[in-house]
């Protein structure tokens, strides 16, 4: 199941995989969880333990270790698409996972710089992160999922499964007993 392209070029459509592994996206979601978790409790703390601010401390956390994804969820009566702005990211760094009801992105890419002064050697590193849990209008096939990356958009094609036809039951109405 890996189709990844290594082409960084602007312009260069990157197939990215898609995992259908439920264990993977809970993974993947423990990890960022437990992320923001930390970070959130470190924010308590620097407020010697002052509660009543649960909700900011968290928004707060997620703003400083997660990039926001920008989406867009469009459907039909044959398929669900999802475009997420995504720059900086490429195939490699995209990590894409999709159940039947939900769909998860996430990426991870570590920049580092480094810079000589003199005898002095300083480097810097920074982590750009995404993670996006998004609940689907309807229910799709998995296996059957697409996603291409291209100049910084990726877009997610996600068939919609076969709709079982209804079956109708007959109603029968009993009278009361008098």
């Amino acid at each position: 199941m890996t189709n990844r392209s290594t082409s960084q070029a602007s312009g260069v459509l990157q197939p990215v995989t898609i995992q259908t592994n439920p264990i993977a996206v809970t993974d993947r979601t423990r990890e960022v969880y437990e992320s923001l978790s930390r970070r959130a409790y470190d924010l308590f703390e620097g407020r010697s333990h002052q509660h009543g601010h649960d909700v900011e401390d968290w928004l707060c956390a997620e703003s400083e270790l997660l990039r926001p994804v920008p989406l867009e969820i469009k459907w039909s009566d044959e398929q669900v698409t999802v475009r997420a702005e995504v720059p900086g990211f490429t195939a490699p760094d995209i990590e894409i996972s999709a159940e039947p009801q939900r769909l998860f992105i996430s990426g991870k890419k570590t920049l580092s710089a480094e810079q000589t002064r003199e005898e002095t050697a300083c480097s810097e590193q920074r982590s750009k992160e995404i993670f996006r849990a998004i609940e689907l209008p309807a229910e799709v096939d998995p296996s059957q999922a697409t996603a291409i990356l291209k100049d910084g958009v990726l877009n997610i094609t996600l068939p919609k499964t076969v709709a079982s036809k209804a079956a109708r039951a007959q109603v029968r109405v009993e009278r009361p007993i008098r």
